[in-house]
Order: C-alpha cells, then structure tokens, then sequence
C-alpha cells in the first residue's frame, strides 16, 4: 500500500504526531513493505525511523504530478493513504489522540542509513522555539505566539549544566539566538550542512532531551527517550474567559497532544495561565529552576 506523511504546512512536530500513527497502522495492518510518500527530507528522515522501512520505501511527492500545498485534495494522491486529519476515506488514524491507541510502538534510529559524523554522546540536547525563526507555509513564522519561549532561559539552563561538566547541545533552527559561548555547549544548530537525521542522533545517544512545545519532540518520545517537555501550550486549545456569578472562569477544551507520551520516559511542564486586570489571558514560561529540577531524574 501507500501513504504519506505530509502537513500542509510543513510543520516538523505534526510531521511526527503522523510518522508515529502510520507506523501503529502498519503495525495493525501488517504491512512490511509499504511504499511511504514525502514532501521533504526531514519526513523522509522521520520515515527511517519506523523499524522495517528502507530508503527503498520512500518517494518523494514530485511538484510536476501535484500541487504540494494541497496534496490531500489532488487527484494524485487518490490512491495513496493521508493522515486521517485531512480526510476519512484512503486514510490512515494520524491524529495526537489517535497515538493513544494500540498497539505499543517504539520507532529506532536508522544506525545503518546514517553516515557516524562522531558527533557527541551522552549530553542534554536542547530546542528553543522562538518567533521570526522556522518559516511554515501557509502560516509563517509567527503562528500560535504562546507557544514561543524567552531563550535566556534556556541559556540559563545550559550555563548550569555546562558547568557542572555536562556537554550540552543545541538542535533546532539556526536562525534562533545563538546559544551562550562555553567549551562545554555545541551549538549544532548553527552547523553547515546538518540534517534532522543528525539532530535525531544526538537525541537517541542522550541523556536527556529537554524541548519546549515545539519542534522534534515527538519523536524523541516516539524513540522513549528521556524528555522533559518544558512549556507546554498547544494541550490548552482553545482558552475562553467568561464570568460567572461576579467571578473569572477560564473554560479550556483540552487537546490530546500529551496523552499518548510515555510515563517511564517523559516529563511535562506547562505554562502557567494567569488573567490580568484588563481580563486578559497570559501564559507564563517555566522558570530555569523549574526545568532543571524536571530534568533531574534522568540524570
């Protein structure tokens, strides 16, 4: 059979919310030889990490036979398995709450599809979701703004661990601020010609994976490896203030984002909400301390 895993609007984290569901639907269907269809070499490099596929599986949706933006409505992709967010028929279950379901599914990293650059083992790797960095078609650079974190605290975090002789790493976008200078702290994301693939090495040899709501993070959880989701937005949608009886009540339609992560492996930090005078509601980041007490049981 065929399927795809593409996003209309090239989002990296929902590219991994349907990596994670296809694979469940392969594993359900048992189908070990699937022709698997992407858009870019990040979905392409998210593929590889469902046990059993080879770049022999994956083709590239060709801008000559469909429209790229579009692809779950094109003729082309008629016979061809969407994520089950774009539509019922010739779909696959891909949604966040769809991860939920069995059976138990743990992806790998493609060791033997990867070229070894050495790079480092055993540290934290870091990402940072900031505004004006990671462009989405469709949406641009500065969708869903609560979801943003302010970096210095991240460069707090990784000044604490580089000091105490921790190797930190930085993976993500490399138009975001450039990460603290220190002889313990590698700010990969500025590196020439780095791929996903090798951000996804970083994250399987380390010891923690501290992310904010943004990004790779699924699937360092889809791998169970040690992350602390710091920051957490996305599971509050949508927010609404109403007044009750004289008082303030914030009426929230919980997502499933979360409800499928690992336990054993993961640890969740949400934004604090607050409403102001003016009844207005604000979302506050997590502190550095916060984290850092978070991330102490991988440690």
């Amino acid at each position: 059979m065929k399927y795809a895993i593409w996003r209309h609007e090239n989002s990296i984290g929902n590219s991994g919310e349907h990596t994670i569901g296809l694979y469940k639907h392969l594993l359900r269907t048992k189908d070990d030889n699937p022709i698997i269809y992407v858009e870019h070499d990040f979905q392409r490099e998210f593929a590889l990490c469902i046990p059993g596929i080879t770049p022999a599986n994956i083709r590239y949706f060709d801008e000559k036979n469909c429209k790229l933006d579009s692809v779950h409505t094109d003729e082309y992709s008629n016979n061809i398995y969407m994520p089950s967010v774009y539509r019922e028929k010739m779909s696959y279950p891909a949604s966040w709450a769809d991860l939920t379901a069995s059976p138990e599914c743990t992806l790998t990293f493609p060791h033997e599809h990867y070229k070894n650059k050495k790079l480092p083992k055993n540290t934290i790797v870091m990402h940072v979701r900031e505004k004006n960095t990671f462009h989405k078609r469709v949406v641009g650079a500065n969708e869903e703004p609560e979801r943003f974190v302010n970096p210095q605290t991240f460069f707090e975090i990784a000044e604490y661990y580089a000091n105490k002789g921790i190797q930190v790493v930085r993976v993500g976008d490399k138009n975001q601020t450039p990460f603290p200078k220190h002889h313990n702290i590698l700010d990969f994301a500025l590196e020439e010609d780095r791929t996903i693939l090798d951000d996804l090495y970083l994250i399987s040899e380390s010891r923690a994976f501290i992310s904010c709501d943004s990004g790779i993070w699924p699937l360092a959880a889809g791998m169970k490896k040690n992350l602390v989701l710091s920051n957490i937005t996305s599971i509050f949608y949508p927010m609404q203030l109403f007044m009750q009886n004289g008082k303030k009540h914030l009426m929230v339609q919980k997502s499933a984002v979360i409800d499928w992560l690992p336990k054993e492996t993961t640890t969740l930090l949400m934004k604090k909400v607050h409403i102001n005078e003016k009844n207005q509601i604000y979302l506050e980041d997590n502190t550095a301390e916060e984290i850092i007490e978070a991330t102490k049981r991988f440690l």
